[in-house]
């Protein structure tokens, strides 16, 4: 329901149990009183911020905060800055070393498993035949896994390269 332009009085009424107390406003007055009070409350809000004494204290107190948080993040950076050394320096540190064990074990492998290919041309007995094969192949097997270890070394290490090659599927 819209109301027509013009002079308007809003009445209420409230009582108790005795009797019953009606009043009667005027629209445009109370508009008048509600904004003169929003104004009295908004301008002693606004000059207490405007206190010097008290607008120094804020800055005073938001500064200090200010430092506060400074120094942790400083703190913070430099830890992190240290903790990323050491984290940098042991991942150097298993990469050199996992190289390095893979080329100590890789040498003495190979050595076995060309030894068993010379039991093989000549073996013995057929005993002897059957040991050399499970030998060998027990020998490609602990091979594999070493190789594998010195890929993931490579991988870890950054020094890996990707060859582009075509693959064929069957139809």
């Amino acid at each position: 329901m819209t109301l027509p332009a013009g002079s308007w009085l809003l009445a209420a009424s409230a009582g108790t149990a005795a009797g019953a107390t009606k009043w009667t406003f005027h629209l445009g007055w109370m508009f008048v009183f509600g904004s003169i009070l929003s104004l009295v409350v908004g301008l002693a809000t606004f000059s207490s911020l405007r206190s010097p004494e008290k607008l120094r204290q804020k800055i005073d107190e938001a500064t200090i905060d200010l430092e506060k948080k400074t120094v942790e993040l400083s703190i913070l950076a430099e830890k992190e800055a240290s903790l990323r050394v050491v984290a940098e320096t042991a991942e150097k540190s298993k990469s050199k070393f996992l190289a390095s064990m893979s080329h100590e074990i890789r040498t003495p492998l190979g050595g076995m498993i060309g030894l068993t290919d010379l039991i093989l041309e000549d073996p013995s007995s057929p005993r002897t035949a059957e040991y050399a094969r499970r030998l060998k192949e027990a020998g490609r097997h602990l091979l594999s896994v070493v190789n594998d270890i010195l890929d993931f070394t490579k991988v870890t290490a950054g020094r890996v390269e990707l060859v582009h090659a075509p693959l064929i599927l069957p139809q």
